[in-house]
């Protein structure tokens, strides 16, 4: 019953870590490091970091659906 709430910290994580991962591209470009930005390039990184938020905010419902948060999942989402 967790394993949503665990998959959506992680598709979180990941897609930040991309976001801050593209203020280094030219450091691994420079040094033959390999990220995301620096493999797909800046606007696919961008568009997989999107995705993943996504994701997330849909494994959040998800979890606020089976712990039977009502109302107060309903809230928090509209903002």
């Amino acid at each position: 019953m967790i394993l949503p709430l665990v998959l959506a910290v992680i598709c979180w994580l990941a897609g930040f870590d991309i976001l801050y991962a593209l203020e280094d591209i030219e450091f691994d470009k420079d040094y033959g490091l390999f990220s995301i930005p620096q493999r797909f390039g800046i606007r696919r990184s961008l568009n997989i970091a999107r995705v993943l938020h996504f994701i997330t905010f849909g494994l959040l419902v998800l979890n606020g659906v089976l712990f039977g948060l009502g109302s107060s999942m309903e809230l928090a989402c509209s903002l």
